[in-house]
């Protein structure tokens, strides 16, 4: 028996342990619930390597295994959530792909006065998958490592019925595996958005931006952004959130300043409960990890979620979008879609299926590449 086989055997059972054991190790301590979680799932990828042609093209089946915990304090005051999970990627033809991913976040909600409240939330993953179409889409091809830690801290302030202010800092940090040839970097971003309501339908809002990211040894690039904004409500669950203006950008590696502009708009309805719809397009100049230039690019998100009935729940998600590297001459264009459902066997077990097509279309042919996913996996909840 190949290690891959009795790691895949192992890790089964433990599931099959967890399975049977119902919901005997949720529990609370103190204060805090901590919930237990196991999941297996399988996946077939027909370009596991992120070719750019069908010579070097590389397909497998992937069996995942992994568990993870939940834990959840709550007062009258204040939220915390805290995540962590483990997971176990064991490529059947391709063993020397397998590798072991992690991910944690963090959630903390404090009220400090009536008026005034904080929102913090870090989530850290370390894969070699993309985690989302907007970090597939800007990656280098090419199959390596990459840590991330995601950090964001918010200050609201409610000065009135129809006025407030949200401060905001985040910084994000991404490190790649030695053999990925990229710069590791580091952004920082601070923001002040003011909001104030002209009607109950009607806010106008009003934001300046400050964005740094700094490649380790390398370039370091910075965006002044400011401008308005507008959201109207149709009703209480449907509105429009419009936002433009101006980038004032810095790049050390050209001691050059340019001006550019942005705007965005996002048609948002949460229906009910059961139903959460939102289409967004936006136009704007950043910098992505592991390219050192600034990239101006445009995109369209579509993503809707229906609760069919009480268990079975239908989602999809579409990316359309193009980037620019104008100084380094790459042009890419990005297509992604993601369909699929999660059901409830029961109260503890669902069932996840999903099928996924992304693509990037670039005039740097090493950089094309083509993938489709389908994904069939069941979590334990307990």
């Amino acid at each position: 028996m190949g290690k891959g086989a009795l790691t895949v055997l192992v890790l089964a059972a433990t599931f099959v342990v967890f399975l049977f054991s119902g919901n005997a190790y949720a529990y609370r301590l103190g204060e805090i619930t901590i919930n237990p979680k196991a999941a297996v799932s399988w996946e077939y990828d027909d370009n596991i390597a992120f070719a750019p042609n069908d010579d070097t093209r590389k397909s497998d089946f992937i069996t995942k295994i992994g568990g993870g915990l939940n834990a959840i304090y709550e007062s009258p005051l204040d939220r915390l959530d805290l995540g962590a999970n483990v997971t176990q990627h064991i490529f059947a033809k391709h063993d020397d792909f397998s590798f072991m991913s992690y991910d944690f976040n963090a959630n903390y909600q404090r009220d400090l006065t009536k008026h005034d409240h904080i929102k913090l939330t870090d989530y850290f993953v370390t894969t070699e998958e993309s985690t989302s179409f907007q970090n597939e889409f800007g990656r280098v091809a090419g199959r390596y490592r990459t840590t991330n830690n995601y950090f964001n801290a918010q200050y609201i302030k409610e000065f009135s019925e129809r006025f407030s202010a949200v401060a905001t800092y985040a910084n994000d940090s991404t490190s790649y595996s030695s053999g990925a040839n990229q710069a590791d970097s580091t952004q920082n971003m601070g923001q002040l958005e003011g909001k104030f309501a002209i009607s109950s339908a009607d806010t106008f809002l009003g934001m300046y931006s400050y964005t740094e990211r700094d490649f380790r040894h390398g370039a370091k690039f910075r965006i002044n952004q400011v401008g308005p904004g507008w959201q109207h409500y149709f009703t209480p669950q449907l509105y429009i959130d419009t936002r433009a203006g101006v980038q004032f950008l810095h790049a050390t590696s050209v001691d050059k300043n340019n001006i550019d502009g942005f705007y965005s708009f996002s048609l948002i309805d949460d229906a009910d409960p059961t139903m959460q719809l939102k289409a967004s397009f936006m136009r704007a100049t950043d910098v992505v990890p592991g390219t050192q230039a600034f990239r101006k690019n445009w995109m369209f998100d579509f993503r809707i979620s229906k609760q069919i009935e009480q268990r079975l729940r239908l989602f999809a998600n579409t990316y359309f979008g193009q980037g620019h590297f104008s100084s380094i001459g790459v042009k890419d264009n990005y297509t992604g879609v993601n369909v699929g459902f999660d059901y409830d066997l029961n109260k503890n077990l669902v069932l996840n299926c999903s099928y996924t097509y992304s693509q990037v279309d670039s005039n740097q042919v090493d950089s094309s590449y083509d993938k489709n996913r389908v994904y069939a996996g069941l979590t334990l909840k307990f």
